[in-house]
């Protein structure tokens, strides 16, 4: 597996995260499937989540433990 991490600046007040992963499953066509299948979307609901809290982070100062916060707090940081 390869990942990469980025943020860049747009402007004094934001900037933009980006995340990208790539991984080889072992096993053949079953590894192949079992990546596709079970794999990806798990990973991309993890990515998610880290991006997310980091968003959160940069933005509050706050620091995040096993939960993220509601949905309610991260949207308006979204929509800003």
């Amino acid at each position: 597996m390869q990942a990469k991490m980025s943020v860049k600046a747009i402007d004094a007040k934001s900037c933009e995260i980006f995340m990208s992963a790539d991984f080889v499953v072992k096993g053949g066509p079953l590894g192949l499937l079992m990546g596709s299948l079970l794999m990806r979307p798990m990973m991309k609901g993890v990515f998610k989540k880290v991006m997310t809290g980091l968003a959160y982070h940069a933005e509050t100062g706050e620091l995040i433990g096993e939960k993220l916060p509601k949905n309610t707090q991260i949207d308006k940081l979204i929509l800003g």
